[in-house]
């Protein structure tokens, strides 16, 4: 993971706080079907604090968002 420029990863909290540790751009994927669905609000959060991209986990349901997200940098962790 250190000589990665990005990391793309499911959405558990070892995963992202190891990628921003490291000062990692991270986008990821929720498991949507996790009974008390921890890693979407875990990502949530980190996204809208700019620290990591939340990837949609159904295309269906972003048709409007697609190819408008904001793409400005990521805040370090």
């Amino acid at each position: 993971m250190r000589a990665s420029s990005l990391v793309i990863s499911h959405a558990g909290s070892g995963s992202i706080f190891e990628t921003l540790r490291l000062g990692k751009p991270l986008i990821v994927v929720v498991n949507e079907d996790l009974m008390d669905n921890h890693q979407s609000e875990l990502a949530e959060e980190l996204a809208e604090r700019k620290h990591l991209f939340c990837a949609p986990t159904n295309i269906e349901r972003d048709h409007s968002g697609h190819g408008s997200r904001d793409t400005s940098p990521l805040c370090s962790w």
